[in-house]
């Protein structure tokens, strides 16, 4: 796929506004399994070399942001784009409900606080965009934080929008680049899943309370979620809408993406040391290392032996 075809799914600085409600759950065209395994799993070696270069050279860092309504795969889609990846380079952080501390600082410190650090990839599942998504939603929940409710007006938010985006342009500015993927997952996909959950013995885990009663908020998510993307969606930090309702062909799309955007960096594996001596080097190495002391191992016959 092409980064033409790619671009369908970018949410344009200010292009036209982007409605969730309206924009496809499915990705277009025939869908065969076989294929989309096979295309994935040259995309993740991609991105698994992409990534070693990134942690030798120390030279950047990498944010990649998943938001979604519940059930929308965020979990899974992560699981199978960054499976070939290198654990120590990597660092996967779900945003739930903040804690005690955590509301005790401003909404964005835990944010900064999981940053990754050059030569690392931090993925998030949920991110700081919960804060004028599900916050602007369950306006109550600001209380938590000592501010009235009564306070959050357009401008209030507006000026959350604003700090988020000069939050992230500060990040690119110091050598993250971040990519931002919405997944969206159409009302009878999600209840399949949820379905799921509830019939399956090993998804249990994975249902909750709220999963059902946040359902009824479905419309008001989607609108809220379309605004904020269509005012945070940057050249430096973009959004993409990803259709979520097959969950290989979304996960091949974002890794594509993905791998677009690290390319685009153009990093290099480090040389050597300046000033090292490569022919002195050389020799040493070629030299068979002599052992300072004799060692006899004991035989069968005669385990004593030393």
């Amino acid at each position: 796929m092409k980064h033409s075809e790619l671009s369908q799914y970018r949410v344009r600085e200010g292009g036209p506004f982007l409605d969730l409600e309206s924009f496809p759950t499915r990705i277009e065209g025939p869908a065969d399994a076989d294929l989309n395994e096979l295309a994935l799993s040259r995309e993740t070696a991609r991105l698994n070399r992409y990534q070693t270069v990134l942690h030798a050279s120390k030279a950047a860092a990498c944010l990649v942001v998943f938001q979604g309504l519940d059930a929308s795969g965020k979990d899974g889609i992560t699981r199978r784009v960054f499976t070939g990846v290198n654990p120590r380079a990597c660092e996967i952080r779900a945003f739930r409900a903040p804690n005690e501390e955590e509301l005790l600082h401003d909404y964005m410190w835990r944010h900064e606080m999981a940053m990754p650090a050059r030569g690392k990839i931090g993925v998030w599942d949920r991110s700081h965009y919960e804060e004028i998504g599900v916050v602007r939603v369950h306006v109550d929940r600001l209380k938590a934080r000592n501010i009235e409710p009564a306070k959050a007006c357009q401008d209030f938010w507006r000026g959350r929008v604003k700090e988020i985006k000069n939050w992230e342009r500060a990040k690119v500015r110091n050598g993250t680049t971040i990519v931002k993927f919405f997944l969206n997952v159409s009302a009878a996909e999600q209840g399949r899943r949820f379905q799921k959950r509830l019939t399956d013995p090993e998804k249990h885990w994975k249902l909750s309370t709220s999963d059902l009663t946040e359902r009824a908020y479905r419309s008001q998510y989607l609108r809220i979620y379309s605004e904020a993307l269509h005012a945070t969606s940057t050249r430096h930090a973009p959004w993409y809408v990803i259709p979520s309702d097959d969950k290989l062909g979304a996960a091949l799309v974002v890794s594509r993406i993905i791998n677009h955007h690290l390319g685009r960096l153009s990093l290099k594996f480090p040389g050597l040391p300046s000033g090292l001596d490569f022919g002195a080097l050389e020799d040493e190495i070629r030299q068979v290392p002599k052992l300072p002391v004799q060692f006899t191992f004991p035989s069968a016959e005669n385990p004593d032996q030393q």
